[in-house]
């Protein structure tokens, strides 16, 4: 060992999804942009041209060209191999989307280094095919280590991971300020016109019964053909109290609702659209199906119901909040503060830094929430 140099610590994170990329993917980018440590201690691999690719090479991470195709496992476990000596100072491997966790797993094979992964899926998602559950769970398995985004989410790989650790960091946003124009009309906000299961078809009727209120409904999002016709039928019966806004970025919608409406019908792992909310100060009605315990306390910064067993209920808990301006503005406030407490990038990042055993190059002041968080931990 006398004659041996010890690598500085370097984390190859694995990112094959091309273009913009998926919900994931921007949580990748937060992490990235909000990273607590040397740029020296990442090592970005991902197809050049991704989202990731390109935020990689230019916010000067160390970068490695990933030439990966969609959804072609062999391939992409050949072009791996092909990279991997180029990946020689990584001291460990982390897999950053469902897609990537065999290859993680390889590398940290080939390379004989530790090999980790972030679970966003569900095990039985139904967005991944079923030979692509069964490889994600037979290398769960088999990982060293791995981070769920929420604990509704870690419950659900328990049974399936066997000794694998299991540690939950949930994603953090960039701070962006609250403001929002000033509207006499009460605009409810619904995000979900992109996916089945995010649960327009609950919400359809709310909006048709709430049509001669002093509400607003802004549908975003691409709407799937199933509900195309029928949004638009409610645009035209309603106008002016139905917007179809289509797609925008979340600073822009978030600046133009009072209430955000989530019903999604299917277990959602963490909720991304919510703490986005809680970020600018928005109460919201929300699914409980899943993560949303996590970011949304019932009664206090919006309201939790059931779209399956009982979606009457989020409609009841819609029209509280549409009649109390002041239960509005209490709601949106304590939401603005669960996000400063818990969701702030800089807690995310941090939090993956201890992860990977980088806590020794954080560069700031240690935060006490923090702290208390590596206390639960615990």
């Amino acid at each position: 060992m006398s004659g041996q140099t010890m690598k500085s610590p370097c984390v190859g994170i694995i990112s094959s999804e091309q273009g913009t990329g998926s919900g994931a993917c921007i949580a990748l980018e937060y992490l990235l942009r909000g990273w607590v440590c040397g740029h020296d201690t990442i090592m970005v691999i991902a197809p050049p041209d991704s989202r990731i690719g390109r935020l990689a090479r230019s916010s000067g991470f160390r970068f490695v060209a990933l030439p990966a195709a969609k959804d072609r496992v062999l391939h992409n476990i050949l072009a791996a191999r092909s990279i991997r000596s180029q990946l020689t100072d990584c001291t460990k491997i982390h897999a950053w989307h469902s897609r990537d966790f065999e290859l993680g797993w390889l590398l940290g094979r080939w390379l004989h280094i530790p090999s980790s992964g972030t679970l966003h899926d569900h095990p039985d998602s139904s967005l991944l095919s079923a030979k692509r559950k069964a490889l994600l769970k037979f290398v769960a398995r088999r990982i060293n280590r791995l981070i769920c985004v929420s604990g509704a989410l870690q419950d659900e790989w328990k049974a399936v991971c066997g000794q694998t650790q299991l540690q939950v960091i949930h994603n953090g946003l960039p701070d962006i300020p609250p403001s929002r124009t000033p509207c006499q009309t009460i605009r409810i906000g619904f995000l979900g016109m992109y996916a089945p299961m995010k649960g327009f078809d609950v919400i359809a009727p709310w909006i048709a019964a709430s049509s001669s209120e002093n509400t607003q409904w802004r549908l975003y999002g691409k709407p799937i053909p199933q509900w195309s016709v029928i949004a638009q039928q409610l645009a035209g019966s309603h106008p002016q109290r139905v917007v179809l806004c289509g797609e925008q970025r979340p600073e822009s919608i978030f600046s133009e609702i009072d209430i955000l409406v989530h019903a999604s019908v299917e277990f959602e792992t963490f909720g991304m659209v919510l703490a986005e909310a809680a970020r600018a100060g928005i109460p919201v009605v929300a699914s409980m199906l899943g993560a949303a315990s996590e970011i949304v306390t019932h009664g206090k910064t919006g309201y939790l119901f059931n779209p399956v067993a009982n979606p009457d209920d989020g409609l009841r808990y819609l029209r509280m909040l549409v009649s109390d301006n002041a239960a509005r503005n209490a709601m949106g406030a304590a939401a603005r503060q669960t996000y400063l407490d818990r969701f702030v990038i800089r807690l995310m990042a941090t939090q993956y830094a201890r992860f990977w055993d980088l806590q020794e190059t954080i560069g700031e002041q240690r935060d006490p929430r923090l702290e208390s968080s590596r206390t639960r931990d615990a």
